[in-house]
């Protein structure tokens, strides 16, 4: 889900802040070469 800035509050804001937080405490994370090679395959960037 992309949420736009200029279209949500700061409570939603910070709501999305914490899922990442989350993510991050419980290692739902990747490395940045996992992001790029990912990045690359989706949209050969």
């Amino acid at each position: 889900m992309v949420l736009r800035m200029d279209y949500i509050t700061k409570e939603q804001f910070d709501a999305e802040i914490q899922k990442g937080m989350t993510d991050i405490d419980a290692g739902r994370t990747i490395s940045a070469a996992q992001l790029r090679a990912e990045m690359e395959r989706d949209f050969g960037a």
